[in-house]
């Protein structure tokens, strides 16, 4: 099931962050988010499916919960409003996790705070949050 994100500000956002990731060391396969043609984001359509179950909660476990959880009592600073260890959570998160977690602009990623997340899952994280649900 597709997000009620809309797809131009979606894939306006996903071209941005995936520029800089868009080289895969010259294997002949194009990596996620690939260009369809002069530098644009290849359509969702043509995006691999990746969903809270295959690919989002792995992710928020790994790189966010310990603060963003429901359950964490030592937040580090996270607003206790902030919650996203679920896929409603994330999905009314989503445009500030992609500004925090992949900069839009090209600067640092300021979450996580202590950093470790691949480029390769930063790419998912896009795909994710802008084409599926």
């Amino acid at each position: 099931m597709r997000t009620t994100r809309p797809r131009s500000a979606g894939l306006a956002l996903a071209a941005l962050l995936l520029g800089p990731f868009a080289c895969d060391g010259g294997d002949d396969e194009e990596p996620i988010g690939a260009a369809a043609d002069e530098g644009e984001l290849a359509p969702c359509d043509e995006q691999p499916v990746i969903t809270y179950d295959t690919f989002g909660r792995g992710f928020l476990a790994t790189y966010c919960d310990g603060c963003h959880g429901s359950d964490v009592v030592a937040r580090q600073g996270a607003p206790p409003d902030v919650v996203f260890d679920s896929r409603e959570g994330a999905a009314d998160w989503a445009d500030r996790i992609l500004a925090r977690s992949a900069p839009p602009d090209g600067s640092p990623a300021t979450m996580p705070p202590v950093g470790g997340v691949t480029a390769e899952d930063r790419d998912r994280l896009v795909v994710w949050l802008t084409c599926w649900e």
